[in-house]
């Protein structure tokens, strides 16, 4: 390989040395190969030096490290996980456990990301998560119930008088609910009829909050 690193393996029968032969200089005509010692980490290992690296929001972060930590196969080594001993069924056991369509398809996500950054830094050679099947997630017009105008007004009417204008914002403006709790009264221009969402607010563990920028910098008017 490019690194002048010479690789060896030992064999009984002289075709199954040249087999190899061919299979690794294959691999190398076709940028596929390889380090075998680079295969023997594992997903979390890989992981832990990888997102160092990364330049994410306090939020993915921790997303990334629940779907990782959560991951039945994150202590074999890269090269033996497979969509299908591996990652479908862990994909199963999620769906038996009761968890939603959309938080099955986002640590899958997640943990994908990982394994296609191992691709691409060749620590294997394909993405093993080619092929896998998610449960179907339900029709957004089934999953969500919209109140109707007569409800959002019942609410308001029988809401305290500290809390109508926070629930006006959440019904009519259509923001996040941590862009709402972030609303400052500078960032409501009143005569220009506008609402300038620039922070919001994040609970983090242990009950703390956190007052940054809106998810993916989606600062709007």
């Amino acid at each position: 390989p490019e690194s002048g690193k010479e690789f060896m393996r030992n064999f009984d029968l002289k075709k199954d040395a040249e087999a190899w032969l061919d299979q690794q200089t294959s691999d190398l005509v076709t940028g596929e190969w390889v380090d075998p010692q680079s295969s023997e980490l594992t997903l979390r290992q890989f992981y832990l030096s990888w997102s160092q690296h990364q330049v994410w929001e306090h939020g993915t972060r921790l997303a990334m490290d629940l779907a990782v930590k959560s991951a039945p196969f994150a202590d074999i080594p890269l090269r033996s996980v497979t969509a299908s001993r591996s990652i479908q069924p862990w994909i199963k056991q999620m769906d038996t456990n009761g968890l939603a369509p959309g938080t099955v398809a986002t640590r899958f996500a997640n943990v994908r990301t990982v394994l296609r950054a191992a691709c691409e830094e060749r620590r294997i050679k394909r993405d093993p998560t080619i092929g896998v099947k998610l449960p179907p997630k339900r029709r957004k017009d089934a999953a969500m119930a919209i109140p109707t105008p007569t409800q959002v007004s019942a609410i308001l009417e029988c809401s305290h008088p500290r809390w109508r204008s926070f629930f006006a914002v959440a019904a009519f403006v259509g923001a996040r609910l941590g862009e709402v709790a972030g609303l400052k009264v500078e960032n409501v221009h009143f005569l220009a009829r506008e609402i300038h969402l620039r922070r919001q607010v994040q609970r983090l563990s242990g009950g703390e909050l956190e007052i940054r920028l809106p998810k993916c910098q989606s600062e709007r008017v």
